[in-house]
């Protein structure tokens, strides 16, 4: 559960990590649609291919995790204490 900001100590890190990983996959998938869409419309030739396109969503899905997995892990640390 989250409050309306997103602030870190009332959202759990699990959910920030799962949004995170979520978010890179949404945002690869609109951008193979946007080359779908300019293959059939303008002929650009972005897509080479089902394995282009396979590629393409594997390393989103590499790279939202590995960014997930880095921001649950500094989420998780124990805040620094604070020096008198």
């Amino acid at each position: 559960r989250c409050s309306r900001d997103w602030s870190s100590d009332v959202c759990s890190s699990d959910l920030v990590a799962l949004f995170t990983a979520s978010f890179a996959l949404a945002l690869g998938g609109v951008w193979e649609i946007y080359e779908f869409t300019l293959d059939q419309r303008v002929g650009q030739h972005m897509q080479m291919g089902a394995n282009d396109t396979m590629h393409d969503l594997i390393a989103d899905a590499a790279g939202g995790v590995a960014v997930a997995v880095l921001l649950y892990l500094r989420r998780r640390r124990p805040a620094p204490r604070a020096s008198a």
